[in-house]
């Protein structure tokens, strides 16, 4: 399991590292959260996923997710984006939004395929 591995500096596993890295980047903590991406050395593709997460979760920037996807997975060109995510002002709302917009539509198909809806609209019509 991926979690269990250690990273570079051979300290932490990835589930410590991981925990660690957005902790430090959604506290501002600038030389935590690039200490901790350095342990992505052998993992860069692994650091640009967390990126990724992270920013959906507390940065709704969707210029910058787009230019983090973009980026190619080698650690020196995502370190940059350590400290830009740990200097953006924090938002819960765009997580909140986009977990709205993905389960809307797994809801509304459950809706509609539940004998309660058909039931209702017989009634109405």
């Amino acid at each position: 399991m991926f979690l269990r591995r250690t990273g570079a500096s051979g300290r932490f596993t990835f589930d410590v590292i991981y925990s660690c890295l957005q902790k430090s980047m959604r506290r501002g903590d600038e030389t935590l959260a690039i200490e901790m991406g350095y342990e992505f050395r052998e993992y860069p593709n692994a650091l640009k996923k967390r990126l990724l997460q992270n920013c959906s979760e507390d940065c709704p920037d969707f210029n910058l997710m787009t230019e983090i996807y973009d980026t190619n997975s080698n650690l020196n060109d995502l370190m940059k984006f350590i400290p830009i995510v740990c200097r953006h002002i924090k938002c819960r709302d765009g997580l909140w939004l986009t977990r709205l917009a993905a389960e809307q539509p797994l809801l509304m198909e459950n809706i509609f395929q539940s004998n309660q809806y058909w039931k209702v609209m017989i009634k109405i019509h």
